[in-house]
C-alpha cells in the first residue's frame, strides 16, 4: 500500500502545479479518491452483492450504478 501513497502523492503534486487539484484532495494519510476493498475487474460484482446485503432492492441499484443516465443518453443519442 505504501507504493500507492506515494504514486498517489505524486499525481495530485502534478495536479496542484497544474491547478487542477480539488480542495482537500490529498490531504491526511487516510485519503483515497477510491474504496480499496471494492477495486479490480469484479468491483461492480461485489458492489452489487454488498448493497443487496444492505437490503437496497435491484431498481434502486440499476440507479446507483448508472441507469438514470443510461436511460438519458439512450433517449438524447438515439434521437
Amino acid at each position: 500500500m505504501n507504493a500507492h501513497r506515494g504514486h498517489l502523492a505524486e499525481q495530485i503534486a502534478r495536479r496542484r502545479e497544474a491547478g487542477v487539484s480539488a480542495t482537500g484532495e490529498g490531504e491526511g494519510d487516510d485519503a483515497y479518491p477510491f474504496v480499496v476493498d471494492l477495486r479490480g475487474v469484479d468491483q461492480f460484482h461485489r458492489l452489487i452483492r454488498l448493497l443487496e446485503q444492505r437490503g437496497y432492492r435491484s431498481e434502486r441499484i440499476e440507479k446507483i450504478l448508472g441507469k438514470n443516465f443510461a436511460d438519458y443518453a439512450d433517449r438524447i443519442w438515439t434521437s
